[in-house]
């Protein structure tokens, strides 16, 4: 009866190694293949954001009297040429806040070493940051034209 106990145990522990041996690799075949990145590393310059051709919109105010159409979904994008949604991480692997302006426009600030996300449309889509400093320097990334996965997500990576 020991025997038959111990042949079950080890039948067990060989199911369970050979189960956290295998767990990446299935993980990895579940995982969205709509997913990109691409990692990027800052170029510094001087100069105030006020006067950089990338920028349309700096302001991450609201214009009152600005009429913006309701996308087809809530909380869907439309832009590029697909409407089907995407989303970007933004990966500030800095120490730096760094402004982020999807197609010239201000879209969001990314904390020093965290990440900020935000969607928009699937297809090719403009991306440019800028991290401004008191001593009137700034670094920046990009521009830079990605394209965006229907249904995915597209990861940018800035490096300093």
């Amino acid at each position: 009866m020991r025997e038959q106990r111990l042949a079950i145990l080890m039948v067990l522990v060989t199911a369970l190694v050979a189960v956290l041996i295998m767990a990446p690799v299935f993980a990895q075949t579940a995982s969205n293949d709509a997913t990109k990145a691409t990692v990027t590393k800052g170029t510094k310059g001087t100069g105030t954001a006020d006067n950089d051709p990338n920028i349309k919109g700096k302001s991450p105010d609201n214009d009152p009297n600005a009429k913006v159409p309701p996308p087809p979904g809530k909380g869907v994008a439309t832009r590029g040429p697909n409407p089907w949604p995407c989303r970007v991480n933004v990966d500030n692997r800095t120490g730096w806040k760094i402004q982020v302006y999807v197609d010239g426009q201000f879209d969001g600030l990314s904390s020093p070493w965290g990440n900020a996300y935000m969607n928009t449309g699937s297809g090719t889509t403009g991306f440019y940051g800028i991290a401004t400093f008191t001593d009137g320097s700034k670094v920046t990334w990009g521009p830079w034209s990605f394209t965006c996965p229907a249904n995915g997500t597209f990861t940018w990576t800035l490096n300093p």
